[in-house]
């Protein structure tokens, strides 16, 4: 599923399968709704789906308060809600140059998203040092992690062994396979 997801938010050409009619190749022009109680599981470790999302959480429920004359109380506000709809789209192309409003706890959501299905992602982002230019051998001593690390214990303090010890087991058997090439 995720990789259908990724091909139609990449708009990449897509050959559809139509019943009893030829099949239709091309750009798909859609967005994609996701309703969910929950943040989907969408287990893509590249973190491009989720780089792809525009999160706009609820907290709010109407469970038990439900308005059954809801539909009839909008009818009467469809002007005004027409308006602020134009408004809205106006604010997004024109003066946001077509980019959401990202709110902080949204952020934050999609960071749980990314760190779900990778554990070397949450590595990385806590423990190194990203700057250009920067680089660590791979049998430097680094600091421990929760994410699968194993460090010797000395006195109060835990000092790593090596980078052998001390990295992820996926980080680890990465560099291994790419120091082997």
């Amino acid at each position: 599923m995720v990789e259908r997801l990724l091909s139609i938010t990449g708009e990449d050409t897509l050959t559809v399968n139509r019943k009893y009619r030829d099949q239709w190749t091309g750009k798909l022009p859609v967005r994609i709704h996701i309703v969910s109680n929950e943040l989907p599981r969408l287990g893509d470790v590249s973190g491009a789906i989720v780089g792809r999302l525009v999160l706009l959480l609820t907290t709010r429920s109407w469970l038990g308060k439900e308005n059954y004359e809801l539909e009839t109380e909008l009818g009467a506000e469809l002007p005004g809600i027409l308006n602020l709809s134009l408004q809205g789209l106006r604010r997004l192309t024109i003066d946001k140059k077509n980019q959401f409003t990202r709110f902080e706890a949204a952020d934050q959501a999609i960071t749980t998203m990314q760190d779900s299905p990778s554990p070397v992602g949450v590595f990385v982002r806590e423990r190194c040092k990203l700057e250009a230019n920067d680089e660590i051998a791979f049998d430097d001593p680094i600091r421990p992690t929760r994410h699968g690390a194993s460090c010797q214990s000395i006195g109060n303090s835990t000092r790593p062994t090596s980078a052998a010890t001390c990295v992820p087991p996926v980080l680890r058997s990465q560099a291994t396979s790419t120091r082997q090439e």
